[in-house]
């Protein structure tokens, strides 16, 4: 266990692999948002612990490009996963149905739930 540097890209991360997140004393998964490692569980353990998992929600402007831009990578798979893509674009659909009846707002998080 250790620090590593991870390049990828234009961006570069810092790993310490011997950080883990706890929640009321056992181990949780690993959201970008401190607060949604609390909240936001896999109550059936099926997503490792140290798996990094990232939500994102309809109010954020940017969900539905990111979703659109996943599906055309998912496309462009010589052998994608047919009931994934039909999964991705009924999100879609519900996304933009979502857009229809709410205005979504520029991404922010609050300084209070981002990762030490």
């Amino acid at each position: 266990m250790g620090n590593y540097l991870i390049e990828r890209s234009e961006f570069a991360y810092q790993v310490n692999e011997s950080k883990r997140c706890f929640t009321k004393g056992k181990m949780t998964m690993l959201h970008a948002r401190k607060d949604y490692n609390e909240r936001i569980q896999d109550s059936d353990g099926i997503i490792p612990m140290e798996e990094p998992v990232f939500l994102l929600r309809a109010q954020d402007v940017l969900m539905l490009p990111v979703l659109e831009h996943y599906l055309m990578l998912l496309r462009a798979r010589n052998k994608h996963d047919k009931p994934l893509e039909i999964a991705v674009v009924r999100h879609i659909a519900r996304t933009m149905a979502w857009y229809l009846a709410h205005e979504p707002k520029e991404p922010d998080i609050p300084l209070s739930v981002v990762e030490d």
